[in-house]
């Protein structure tokens, strides 16, 4: 691969990869001129996201490795950078350089040709009860000693345990305490000989600094776990007294140092106070459990120092800590290993370990079974890919342009089809014409909905046991939203077929149409005759929030939101001997489409096989709605009995294809005196088009989620879904949740604002904890929400961050920032019938692996985590492993791919199968254990040993204890934005995020960063920019990707720190304790992003002394509405302004010639869009702003 190719897929730069060949070409036109470029222009020619453009910014001028290299000048220059996991991701320094002289020479005929520009005293202090001795040499200590000894002293360094235990024990008797932490022959440490020696006047943190020590002047890590574990410990402060002699001789059963200790097989030296005389004393069991033998200390000595064989190359040092929190906290349970092991090409084998455990018992333990259990042992290969940052199975080829795509696909003798959509949104078919469309040569003919084979149906999933859709293949007798398929022109090119189908006429009859959420609810048209509804503690007959001290309510609507996935609908149909059919399409859900195809064409199931390869991008958009590209080229195909292929143009998919659900909502909230949620009450409406499609799922999880993350008593929820006379709605990332969490966040700002708590400590004493039961019935467990929120106030240090945003404010007049936090809980995986998986997995002569499953493969990375899991599963390098096309003659009856929950269920079967083929082999290897891979597999074939397996798996609930239906664990996050808007324009922008995920124990942290970047930035698309807008006849207004604008790289902050929560609790049940990603950070960007561009325009507000009731506004917060409130907050402000006369015209308004404006327009009349009321204030007109009037006049 080309150097370009090489950093962008190393550079976990690809996920559906279907734009990776145009960012590729992209970069190498431009180092083709500018072999040097800077940041900004790499920017500027990419506009790709963070995996992208730091994978590009390593070829800007200098190779700049971006912070990344030890060697790079740049890494010096970096301060107070924060600690994050993507430092980690990638690596760019051991990568060829780009160099262009040995590009290609471009040819010189195309060339066009152009100019070119270039103490020394013992201190006794006493007290009541107490005597401390201070002596500062050893012989000082042997004759205070020998002064007190009557008095049984007890010898101490900062005494905090002695101290502690005297305290607590309530012990009266007088004391005397010989401290010894001013000896300065006691303060000492080495580290000659293999052996680090320490002495006991040493503090903990000095220890701890030993370690580092050592390991920086070795350039090892040798002590890196252990450093850890000691840095965990208490406080700084504490650390900084407290001594490890103290921390030995407590013998206290959960001591980190005990543990450590024991583990190191280390060796203390004793002291004879009676005569300084030394002996050394083995730390083992009996040191801890005997108390005055010679396999502890005497009655008359004391810890000097202790000795520590330096590890060897091979050993490797593990330690764990457990408490209730997560730092500065004591242990409940720890435990040290050391490992001396041996490493060869296929794995590391344990020949001996020392594990020492703590808490468990009444003393520190070195636990010989768990010791003998890892001796041995073979551990997880050397290479193993799981926990590992790997890049895309498929990135090299999606990076050369070889990934193949189903628009790729060509067969022969093969048609294109166009397809004509309904220019009315609700009518009746008068007539269609496509007799001029026939009459272009290339024209083969037309289809619709009379093609239909006798035995089929044109609603093809209404026949389905679940998710009952009936969404129509085609229009019949009568249209129900604009860009609904009427038919489909077949030609011989896709060109062809496009142009005839614009020659087809449809006349209609008009009928009345419902367009908006509105409309729906005045004239009652609802898919379903009752809504989705939940209730917990909720009577209907009583006042329910009688209880409450603060009630508020009010309204919210949140629009739509388009997928925008890069590949639009398209699927091939090939007709086969005796009714059998080939489906390639870019689909979700392979074995849906293969019912749906063979209900429609009247043929059993098993007739029919459907292909997916990969996809690009798909957000949901691509379960049902893959209908509007098969549906059409099926039927065409059947009808002409050739192969067809229909690859809907981005104008037909966003006609005919739906959004996110709009949604609308009134609601009710309550807290009691202190501020503590008591009720709450949401109705709400989504609109749900003209179909059912999804839409009763939504409504339903909008209604299960209504709770979000919150601890709320009593509560109802009741969503309805909304008929309509527009594109159906369909699935879309977070199904739902998203609309949830807005109304929810909506409402929690404005019982804040009521109550004067501040929003963010108002959500976080609301929070709901472990074991609490939802408004779904479904208890919180395996969760970290706390931790996150905890970790993500510590590395944006809230306080300090809240005081710049209140002195940014201050100091600027028009331009505001905002600050929230917000948090996620997003319960998984989903239970039912999608709740299982099927794998094949198959094992050739030469040791090749091969990997089927139903899932597919849009971007996430299913597939590579599918092949590390394997990896792992079988002990073999990833090399050796393919995941081949899902297809269902492989796969049958395999759920859909989404829901964030695919890694979880064919991680599980693929983990499964590979280890019963790894039993099989177990014999082979024994016999054999020097031998290769290849040569088990090659022995095991000759032994007629199976060496495939298909399996069936679901998720282990009865054998973990779970329940059998809703969540077993929760996906939880912590997020704070800081916005930033101009009041004045209403334009927003991010200035900072940080979130902080429980991604479990990561499968692949870089393709789990990835999602929660990309998924992050997509909610805050659905809060700010991504406004999706129709007439009031139905007709589509934002109908390209130019009108719709979704978040650009330009709209990324340069401050987004991403952590995945190192501690996290994992889940035993699913897959090497991971968790599901995919959805989550999208409803935690839209709510966090929301609530933060908010708080920005509420600074304006109240700068502006506008009324204190709480603002209405709803999502998504576009430039038009921000600048609008703020324009009313002025006008409440002033009540002298200074009017400007204008003549208005259509669309636009001429500028009226008064010298004050001639002064700021010095070209005199200048035209520009109408956008609002003109009403302007004398301070607004500024001469230097500018090009235009609308620059210069500021309309408020």
């Amino acid at each position: 691969m080309h150097v370009i190719q090489q950093r962008l897929a190393s550079g976990h730069g690809t996920q559906c990869g279907f734009c990776s060949p145009g960012f590729v070409m992209s970069l190498y036109a431009l180092l083709r001129n500018n072999p040097l470029p800077s940041d900004r222009e790499i920017d500027e020619a990419i506009r790709g996201y963070r995996p992208v453009i730091e994978s590009f910014h390593s070829f800007g001028g200098g190779n700049c490795c971006g912070g990344n290299s030890e060697s790079c000048p740049c890494k010096a220059k970096q301060e107070n950078i924060q600690p994050n996991r993507t430092n980690s991701l990638a690596h760019f320094t051991d990568s060829p350089q780009y160099d262009q002289s040995q590009e290609i020479i471009f040819p010189p005929k195309l060339m066009v040709k152009a100019k070119s520009t270039v103490v020394d005293d013992t201190l006794l202090l006493q007290g009541k009860r107490t005597t401390v001795a201070v002596p500062s040499s050893m012989e000082m200590l042997k004759e205070v000693y020998e002064q007190k000894k009557d008095k049984k002293p007890r010898i101490i360094t900062s005494g905090l345990i002695t101290r502690l235990v005297t305290s607590l024990k309530n012990i009266k008797d007088p004391q005397v305490w010989i401290t010894i932490h001013r000896i300065d022959e006691l303060k000492f440490k080495s580290d000659v000989k293999n052996e680090l020696v320490l002495g006991a006047g040493l503090s903990l943190t000095d220890f701890v600094e030993s370690l580092k020590t050592y390991d920086d002047n070795m350039k090892t890590d040798v002590f890196k776990d252990a450093v850890t574990l000691f840095e965990k410990y208490s406080s700084t402060q504490v650390r900084n007294i407290a001594s490890w002699a103290g921390s030995l001789c407590s013998r206290s059963a959960n001591s980190d140092f005990c543990c450590f200790a024991l583990a190191m097989e280390a060796q203390i030296t004793a002291v004879n106070l009676n005569n300084l005389n030394e002996r050394s004393v083995p730390l083992t069991n009996n040191f801890f459990r005997e108390v005055g033998t010679k396999n502890t200390l005497l009655p008359d000595e004391f810890v000097a120092k202790i000795t520590f064989k330096i590890p060897e190359q091979e050993t490797k040092l593990f330690a764990y800590k457990f408490g209730k929190l997560h730092g500065g906290d004591s242990t409940l349970l720890n435990a040290v290993g050391k490992f001396n092991v041996k490493l060869n090409e296929r794995e590391i084998l344990v020949t001996s370990a020392q594990v020492a455990i703590g808490g468990v018992r009444s003393r520190p333990w070195l636990a010989p079974e768990t010791s003998s259990y890892f001796t041995g042992s073979n551990s997880q290969p050397a290479e193993d890919p799981v926990g590992r940052p790997m890049p895309l199975q498929s990135a090299g080829a999606q990076v050369t342009g070889e990934a193949i795509y189903t628009s790729d696909i060509r067969v022969p003798d093969m048609l294109y089809a166009s397809l004509v959509q309904s220019t009315e949104a609700h009518a009746k078919i008068v007539s269609i014409d496509w007799s001029e469309a026939l009459n272009d040569p290339e024209v083969v003919d037309y289809a619709c909905v009379t093609d239909i084979p006798d035995g089929g149906t044109n609603q093809p999933a209404t026949r389905k046991k679940f998710n009952y859709d009936n969404t129509k293949i085609f229009a019949d007798k009568e249209v129900e939203a604009v860009g609904q398929i009427i038919g489909v022109v077949i030609a011989n090119t896709t060109e062809a077929a496009r142009r005839a189908a614009q020659k087809v006429i449809v006349k209609y009859a008009p009928l009345p149409a419902v367009i908006s959420i509105e409309e729906a609810i005045n004239v009652e048209s609802y898919h379903s005759g009752s809504p989705a509804k939940l209730d917990r503690e909720w009577n209907e007959s009583e006042d329910n929030f009688k209880d409450c001290k603060h009630v508020v309510e009010g309204d919210v609507s949140i629009g739509a939101q388009e997928h925008a996935y890069m590949e639009t609908q398209c699927a091939i149909c090939i007709p086969g001997e005796f009714n059998e059919w080939i489906i390639y399409s870019s689909n979700q859900s392979t074995a849906w489409v293969q019912k749906d195809v063979a209900v429609a064409l009247g043929v059993p199931e098993n007739k029919v096989v459907v292909k997916v390869k990969r996809i690009g991008g798909a957000f949901g958009g691509k379960d049902s709605q893959s209908i509007y590209a098969w549906g059409p080229a099926l039927i065409a195909a059947h009808k002409t009995k050739r192969p067809v292929k229909c690859v809907l143009s981005r104008r037909e998919d966003l006609l005919a294809t739906g959004t996110r659900h709009p949604a609308k909502s009134h609601y009710k909230i309550g807290c009691d005196q202190n501020g503590y949620l008591v009720a709450a009450s949401f109705e709400s409406y989504i609109n749900g088009g003209y179909s059912t499609d999804y839409s009763l799922e939504v409504a339903f999880l909008m209604t299960l989620n209504g709770d979000t993350c919150y601890r709320i008593p009593h509560m109802k929820v009741v969503t309805h879904s909304c008929k309509t006379n527009i594109a159906s709605n369909t699935a879309m990332r977070g199904f739902g949740i998203p609309q949830a969490h807005l109304l929810m966040e909506v409402a929690i700002e404005h019982l804040a604002q009521k109550t004067g708590i501040p929003p963010n400590s108002f959500r976080e004493m609301n929070l709901a904890r472990l074991n609490w039961l939802r408004l779904g019935k479904q208890i919180i467990r395996d969760d970290n929400l706390l931790d996150c929120w905890e970790n993500c106030k510590n590395l944006v240090k809230v306080e300090e961050l809240q005081k710049d945003v209140a002195a940014f404010n201050e100091k600027h007049k028009y331009r505001k920032r905002g600050f929230a936090m917000s948090s996620l809980r997003f319960g998984l995986p989903n239970g039912g019938p999608v709740e299982q998986a099927f794998t094949l997995v198959q094992i050739y002569a030469d040791g090749s692996v091969s990997v089927s499953i139903g899932g597919v493969e849009m971007g996430q990375g299913l597939y590579t985590k599918c092949i590390q899991v394997a990896s792992r599963a079988l002990g073999i390098p990833i090399s050796k492993i393919t995941i081949l096309d899902s297809s269902t003659d492989k796969t049958a009856n395999a759920p859909i791919t989404g829901g964030s929950q695919n890694t979880d269920i064919y991680g599980t079967a693929i983990k499964a199968a590979c280890e019963k083929l790894k039993e099989r082999l177990q014999p082979v290897i024994d016999e054999s254990p020097e031998g290769t891979w290849e040569d088990w597999v090659w022995t095991a074939l000759n032994k007629k040993i199976p060496l495939s397996i298909g399996l069936h798996a679901t998720i282990p609930r009865a054998e973990n204890h779970l329940p059998e239906m809703g969540a077993i664990y929760y996906t939880s996050g912590a997020a704070c934005v800081v916005a930033e808007i101009d009041a004045l324009t209403g334009e927003s922008k991010l200035n900072e995020i940080t979130v902080v995920m429980d991604c479990g124990d990561t499968i692949n942290p870089a393709i789990d960063i990835g999602q929660i970047e990309g998924g992050f930035m997509q909610g805050y698309g659905l809060t700010s920019t991504e406004e999706f807008l129709y007439s009031k006849d139905g007709q589509l207004i934002t109908n390209s990707l130019g009108k719709y604008k979704i978040p650009t790289p330009d709209t990324v902050p340069e401050k987004f720190h991403v952590a995945l929560l190192k501690e996290s609790s994992g889940n035993n049940a699913m897959v090497y304790s991971s968790k599901g990603i995919g959805e989550p950070p999208l409803v935690l960007g839209a709510a966090t992003t929301g609530t933060a561009i908010r708080h920005a325009i509420e600074a304006y507000c109240h700068s502006a002394d506008c009324s204190a009731d709480f603002l209405t506004l709803n999502y998504p917060l576009t430039v038009e509405q921000i600048r609008q409130v703020c324009a009313r907050a002025r006008k409440n402000k002033t009540s002298v302004q200074t009017r400007l006369e204008c003549d208005v015209f259509v669309g636009s308004i001429r500028c009226c010639p008064t010298p004050i404006i001639r002064a700021a327009c010095p070209r005199g009349l200048q035209s520009f869009h109408f956008i609002d009321l003109v009403s302007i204030k004398t301070e607004f007109l500024d001469s230097s702003c500018g090009v235009s009037g609308a620059a210069c006049v500021r309309l408020v």
